[in-house]
C-alpha cells in the first residue's frame, strides 16, 4: 500500500514538472501498441493506469509474502528445540 501511495503521489506532485506522468506514458504506450491516437484524458488510459497500479501492488504483495515466509522460517529454525 505504501508503494502504491508513493507512486500515485509522485505522479501527482512531479508528473507535470518532469514532462510526463503515468497517464501520459500509458497513453504513449497504448498509441504505440494499438497504432491509434489516444489522449491522456480518455477512459482507456484510466483503465491502463489502474491496471499498472494494481500490477505494482501485486508485485509488492508477492515480494512481501516471500520476505515474510523467509523471516518466519528463519525464526522457526532459531527457536526450534532440535
Amino acid at each position: 500500500m505504501l508503494g502504491i501511495g508513493i507512486a500515485v503521489s509522485m505522479d501527482f506532485l512531479l508528473g507535470e514538472g518532469l514532462g510526463s506522468g503515468w497517464r501520459e506514458a500509458i497513453a504513449q504506450d497504448m498509441a504505440r501498441l494499438f497504432k491509434i491516437k489516444v489522449s491522456s484524458d480518455s477512459i482507456a488510459v484510466d483503465i491502463g493506469t489502474t491496471a499498472a497500479f494494481l500490477l505494482l501492488g501485486a508485485i509488492g504483495a508477492g515480494a512481501g509474502y516471500i520476505f515474510v515466509r523467509i523471516v518466519r522460517s528463519f525464526f522457526q529454525l532459531l527457536l526450534s528445540d532440535e
